[in-house]
């Protein structure tokens, strides 16, 4: 009955709504972001597909933001160091090295640079840039490997 009534207002069929039920992100935050591009009336299977999808996107950006911020309170250390009290070549390669990551780091834009095709079953996510990819592969394996398990029904390859 719930599979029938699912299909009959949102489309799709009954192994599209179990793929869904892998998912564990919470609808609430889905809902949030269809409602950014559709109104419920006119909202499909697809938007709920397209509503997790943004959901693992905004979640990158946080994780992103993150490290950036981590990055930053560490190049504001090290470079107060380096004004004001004695610090060695290792500072120096340190904050390079910061500053370096930084710079990759703000090239990510996940709603940018994660493309997805929905189409039911066949849903997918990638990053087209492979050196961009690379980034994420680089800064965010971990955050990217949680991401998928939490969507469920699709994966981002980093490889």
């Amino acid at each position: 009955m719930k599979d029938d009534i699912l299909m009959t207002l949102f489309g799709g069929g009954s192994a599209d709504y179990d793929m869904l039920d892998k998912c564990n992100y919470d609808f609430e935050d889905i809902l949030r972001h269809i409602d950014s591009f559709t109104s419920r009336e006119d909202m499909d299977f697809n938007d709920i597909l397209i509503g997790a999808i943004d959901e693992y996107r905004s979640n990158l950006e946080k994780a992103i933001e993150d490290k950036k911020e981590k990055i930053e309170d560490n190049i504001q250390y090290l470079e107060n160091k380096m004004s004001c009290c004695a610090y060695d070549k290792y500072d120096e390669i340190e904050l390079i090295d910061n500053q370096n990551n930084l710079e990759k780091l703000e090239q990510l834009y996940p709603f940018d640079d994660i493309e997805y095709n929905t189409n039911y079953l066949d849903t997918q996510i990638w990053v087209a840039d492979d050196e961009i990819k690379a980034i994420y592969k680089e800064f965010l394996a971990d955050e990217v490997e949680k991401e998928n398990e939490k969507i469920g029904f699709v994966e981002l390859d980093l490889d």
